[in-house]
């Protein structure tokens, strides 16, 4: 005796299923593959450190910048640009120094035009909450009296800045 339904010619739509995700598996399959041989999303780029600074200008020569908090940063990923608004321009790639004699010279400018000096350092070779660092021109002045100054504090790991300011002189 013959079954009624199997004289039916129905085709199978599982075969075109079965195929479609086999080709869908397979090109995950290349493009994870793909991803680690060529590194793909491996190099993100590093990030700044998250810090609070604030520049401030002690006379025509000196300014001062306070760590007022946030992440503690390498000295030596600090490099630090002074233009004034006639367009002279100052800096100092910062460098820790393990010789220093003075716990004031253990952080040196290398490279530059800008003089620097740490006052009270907690921590040697970062700058740490609560620190400040004061800098002041080689020779000359930054400017006159009123003048304007930008402060560009650039962390050289990341390229990125941790501050931007324009502050006067008094």
């Amino acid at each position: 005796m013959k079954l009624p339904w199997l004289n039916k010619k129905e085709k199978a739509v599982s075969p075109v299923i079965g195929v479609i995700l086999m080709v869908a598996i397979t090109v995950i399959l290349a493009a994870v593959i793909a991803s680690f041989v060529f590194g793909i999303g491996s190099k993100a780029p590093k990030a700044a450190p998250q810090a609070s600074l604030q520049a401030s200008a002690i006379n025509d020569s000196a300014i001062t910048i306070t760590h007022q908090g946030g992440d503690s940063i390498l000295w030596n990923d600090i490099k630090i640009i002074v233009t004034n608004s006639t367009g002279n321009s100052w800096y100092a790639q910062l460098k820790y120094n393990a010789s220093a004699s003075s716990s004031n010279y253990v952080v040196t400018a290398t490279g530059s035009t800008l003089n620097v000096k740490v006052v009270n350092p907690s921590n040697y070779q970062y700058f740490d909450p609560g620190e400040q660092v004061t800098i002041s021109p080689t020779s000359g002045t930054f400017g006159s009296s009123g003048q304007s100054v930008n402060i560009r504090v650039i962390d050289t790991a990341s390229g990125q800045a941790i501050l931007t300011t324009t502050i006067g002189l008094p």
